[in-house]
């Protein structure tokens, strides 16, 4: 993954406002008697827990982006051992087709539904001449089904979202101890100090869970630049 200037940016907003919100905010009469610490340890179990999934989504997405890159360069291989020049013209032709329109946008599988059954049609409708073209047709069809497969479940992990009780809980029990950190302040400037690394921390981690939860334009930019490579493969 890169860093971006954007998230550069994101960082320093979020330290400003972080800032702000500490040596702003007139100090008032201490509240030490109520403790932050429940507030803190259930709120570093929610984002624990959430953090996890999102990662665990993005690393298997990443896995199967990368399995159906090497099913579709298969087939191609797979469909060079056919005699029939004009099939196999129209096979290549299709499965550019099918990764050019994902390189220009990743996130609407939809849109490519027309250029998947191009192939797979010609794979399905294709009539073997010989014993040689029967077993790589039977080559084919299996890794056919294996993509489409694949394909599903790049689907699932990219509409997959937390359910908005999850997000309404993790975000009402970071505000909580935001308000305790502001309001259990004390002028000593370590005290504010680490009140503002505690504010800031929960505003990061809030930040975190929110890009891992969906894709930035950046995150589309380099999984669109992973099939326009394929297609430089797909040629060879």
């Amino acid at each position: 993954m890169k860093l971006y200037l954007t998230d550069i940016i994101r960082y320093i907003i979020i330290l400003a406002i972080s800032a702000l919100l500490v040596f702003l905010i007139p100090i008032t009469k201490s509240i030490g008697t109520i403790s932050v610490i429940p507030c803190m340890l259930m709120f570093s179990f929610l984002i624990a827990f959430l953090i996890n999934r999102a990662m665990e989504r993005r690393q298997k997405l990443s896995e199967n982006v990368s399995i159906e890159l090497s099913f579709l360069r298969r087939i191609k291989h797979l469909s060079e051992n056919i005699s029939d020049q004009a099939w196999q013209e129209k096979m290549i032709d299709a499965l550019k087709e099918y990764q050019k329109k994902l390189s220009e946008d990743f996130l609407d599988r939809g849109r490519v539904l027309g250029s998947s059954r191009r192939f797979t049609h010609l794979i399905y409708k294709f009539e073997p001449s010989n014993r040689y073209e029967e077993v790589i047709m039977q080559d084919l069809l299996s890794v056919t089904r294996e993509l489409a497969q694949k394909r599903q479940y790049i689907e699932e992990y990219l509409n997959y979202r937390f359910l908005p009780t999850s997000w309404l809980t993790l975000i009402t029990v970071g505000v909580f101890i935001i308000i305790l950190l502001i309001l259990n302040r004390e002028p000593s400037v370590t005290n504010q100090l680490g009140t503002f690394f505690g504010v800031a921390v929960i505003l990061l981690c809030l930040d975190f869970i929110r890009q891992r939860n969906g894709f930035n334009k950046n995150d589309v930019q380099e999984y669109q630049e992973r099939y326009k490579k394929n297609i430089a493969k797909t040629k060879e």
